[in-house]
């Protein structure tokens, strides 16, 4: 066509529609990079729920937008993500591998993009996370989770935030680098709150434990989508009632410690009901400082009366002392342990808390052996409570969960070598017939169809320690020190719960005098306990059961879960806190290990 020949109005008409045509492709043609782009960007998350896309263009209630604009920093964050360089973003030198998972995973589900800044500034939320940090000593973790840091860090990130909006490439690997480190610091500190600060394998063979383990990349994203991390973090934590409590008291010990302490009361003579002076006045208000003074006798007359006395004796429950109401050298040593001692009690044993599993079950039983205590719990209520006596300091109780199978009535009781070796081969060697009159049968192996041999056929005093390898099982009886039932949980520790004809060690307030088993109180209330679902047992039953020549086994209708733990600080059924020994002195080596 011609156009030279076409009519000026013509002409220009033509052109007119020409440059709307291309208008309008130049716009089609953008329209659809962008929607490829964002496809891009989300295609890791195409199976996401619309709440779940948790943001918006702008920033109400600190919500914020999608990057589309600085993928030069997704770039950074995707590289730094490499396994080789993982780990120097994570605070601690021993990371745990699911922690690691969390970390990447967060940002590879989101196309590296920052978690804690957009193309308008820092996120509100990052100062939620400082507070939150910050706030970590109340849970009883003392770290500082880069927090001085970060803090630093944020004020310059803010300053590059706020006077370049093209932040050149040195800004731009600081602004990835403190995104991955507000994240790190989320995770190391919520793994905290779940498993514990450290493991506790890395203690004692005999301390058996294994702490959850979740992934930790959607409580990021529920935090960052609310804008509630501390909330978002409270949801790991332990939901045992006593986590709860223990913090409680936590809280109230940090602040008597942030007020100076509880005041020391000078040694002297024994304190008792009746006795005036300055001592009764410091000792009033030391008891009335952890609530075990009344309120009402909350006086400065310097007299030690009846409700001091009633004071007294509190304490001294609460720490495992006879409750006599007397101020003695162990009384008088409590009351002046210094208040930051039993913080780190505290903390010591919320960490411990921390090494638990979700749940122990609707039903369980509790040994918590520094306390000298069983308990049995069902639908977080206190059903039956029994003194006990444990292991030893050297041959203690172990720390380990398990579930009770079956319960053993007149059992009979297989001797452990080392006992045998250690034991009654000294007394054999003096005493040729301590066998035949205990009731014990000797074998000659290990092996279960073994007949028994004459233990007067063997020249007892030719036989050295190492040489003894013979099998010692003494037989149902009033003198078998498994007593009359033996409650059974299988496990390579040769441990379980059990009678004991020795009932005086119960009236004792340190019971450690065992092998490592564990003899309760009750051994009556706790089988028909364990057996209440069973319809062809009842007390008279057991009785027989317990008085019987030879063994009765009787399987329990659903396994019971048991678990062996270590507090020596918890808080009672009245709310107070309580303190015990730490009798095979793993307190002082699990404290330093969380500082």
């Amino acid at each position: 066509m011609n156009l030279q020949k076409l009519p000026k109005q013509t002409l220009i008409t033509i052109l007119s529609v020409s440059l709307v045509m291309i208008v309008a492709l130049t716009f089609w043609l953008i329209g659809s990079k962008q929607a490829s782009s964002k496809d891009n960007l989300n295609r890791d998350d195409a199976s996401t729920d619309e709440a779940d896309l948790r943001y918006t263009d702008e920033h109400p209630d600190g919500k914020r937008a999608y990057i589309t604009e600085l993928p030069e920093l997704q770039e950074l964050i995707c590289s730094a993500l490499d396994t080789s360089n993982v780990e120097q973003y994570l605070l601690s030198g021993n990371v745990r591998n699911y922690v690691k998972v969390s970390f990447a995973d967060y940002y590879k589900k989101h196309n590296c993009q920052p978690a804690w800044i957009d193309q308008k500034g820092l996120l509100p939320q990052a100062d939620s996370l400082l507070s939150a940090l910050k706030a970590a000593p109340k849970e009883g973790l003392i770290y500082d989770y880069h927090l001085e840091q970060l803090r630093k860090a944020k004020d310059k990130i803010s300053g590059i935030l706020s006077h370049r909006s093209n932040p050149d490439s040195t800004e731009l690997s600081e602004l990835a680098k403190f995104d991955l480190q507000m994240s790190a610091s989320f995770f190391t500190y919520a793994s905290h709150l779940l498993s514990g600060k450290v493991d506790p394998d890395q203690f004692d063979i005999t301390w058996r434990a294994e702490p959850r383990k979740r992934n930790l990349a959607p409580i990021l994203e529920e935090a960052l989508a609310e804008n509630n991390l501390s909330e978002a973090l409270q949801k790991v934590v332990p939901t045992y009632p006593q986590y709860a409590q223990l913090k409680d008291w936590l809280a109230r010990f940090q602040d008597i410690a942030g007020k100076g302490g509880w005041p020391v009361i000078p040694s002297g003579h024994i304190l008792k009901r009746g006795d005036e002076g300055e001592r009764v006045v410091l000792l009033k208000k030391r008891l009335a400082l952890t609530n075990d003074l009344s309120i009402a006798i909350k006086d400065s007359l310097p007299v030690f009366n009846e409700g001091i006395e009633e004071a007294v004796k509190r304490f001294q429950q609460r720490n495992g002392l006879l409750a006599d109401g007397l101020v003695g050298k162990s009384t008088l040593a409590l009351l002046n342990t210094p208040v930051e001692k039993r913080i780190e009690k505290i903390r010591i044993n919320l960490e411990r808390l921390r090494w638990l599993p979700d749940t122990l079950g609707e039903k369980y039983v509790m040994v918590n052996i520094p306390a000298y205590r069983a308990t049995v719990i069902e639908s977080g209520h206190q059903v039956l409570e029994m003194k006990v006596v444990v292991g030893k300091e050297y041959t203690s109780t172990p720390v380990f969960r398990d579930q009770i199978q079956y319960i053993e009535f007149s059992p009979t009781w297989t001797v452990p070598l080392s006992i045998a070796r250690e034991e009654i081969l000294p007394i054999l060697q003096k005493d040729s017939v301590y066998l035949t009159q205990n009731n014990f049968l000797l074998h000659e192996t290990w092996r279960e169809e073994d007949t028994p041999i004459d233990p007067y056929e063997i020249d007892w005093s030719t036989i050295s320690s190492r040489d003894f390898h013979y099998r010692l099982e003494q037989q149902p009886g009033p003198g078998n020190p498994m007593g009359q039932v033996k409650f059974m949980f299988p496990n390579d520790l040769a441990i379980y719960l059990h009678d004991t004809p020795s009932e005086h060690l119960f009236d004792k307030k340190t019971r450690a005098y065992s092998h490592g088993c564990v003899r309760v109180e009750k051994p009556v209330d706790f089988a028909l306990l364990l057996l209440e679902d069973e319809p062809e047992v009842n007390e008279q039953n057991i009785y027989e059961y317990m008085h019987s020549d030879s063994p009765k086994r009787v399987r329990l209708p659903q396994p019971m879960p048991i678990q062996f733990m270590y507090l020596t600080a918890f808080v009672d059924e009245q709310g107070r806190i309580n303190f015990r020994k730490d009798i095979y002195g793993h307190d002082s080596l699990q404290i330093e290990a969380i500082r």
